[in-house]
């Protein structure tokens, strides 16, 4: 894959000996690094009911790349979930699911995700899991998410 050089031109006359290449600043600019965090406010996103209605599945796609959802944590999933027949659980307003009882958020890894090592993704793939199934919608149909989320690259 070829790499790209990001050129910053130093002050006076353009020489080629004045052109310095930094990849480190293009790199920061199109990858999240470790310790950072992303905080997506007021985003909706259409997903899928699946796993006998226990999963709610949603794509959330990134300003910029990751290496893999392996580096991702969600550390707050803060959301209004509907489907096809109203408010998922007949449950009307916003709920942190982060934490909640009976409930985990998580990355899932997809096949796209594990092609290879040096696969970069611009997209996380998550999951709301209920341990028991959502009521008031109906499985592998849509279901949407307002809200904000929180993800930290590990």
């Amino acid at each position: 894959m070829a790499k790209f050089k990001l050129f910053r031109f130093k002050k006076g006359k353009i020489s080629a000996d004045s052109v310095v290449a930094d990849d480190e600043v293009l790199d920061n600019k199109l990858h999240f690094k470790s310790g950072q965090t992303i905080v997506f406010n007021e985003i909706c996103l259409v997903g899928l009911v699946t796993g006998s209605t226990k999963y709610l599945r949603f794509t959330l796609p990134l300003p910029r790349e990751i290496d893999s959802m392996d580096d991702v944590e969600i550390t707050s999933c803060y959301a209004e979930l509907r489907g096809d027949k109203g408010y998922v659980n007949s449950e009307s307003g916003f709920h942190e699911y982060v934490g909640r009882s009976g409930y985990t958020v998580a990355p899932v890894l997809t096949s796209d995700s594990t092609i290879n090592g040096n696969h970069k993704m611009k997209y996380i793939v998550f999951e709301i899991l209920k341990t028991t199934a959502y009521t008031n919608i109906t499985n592998n149909t849509p279901a949407t998410f307002w809200g904000n989320i929180t993800l930290k690259i590990k």
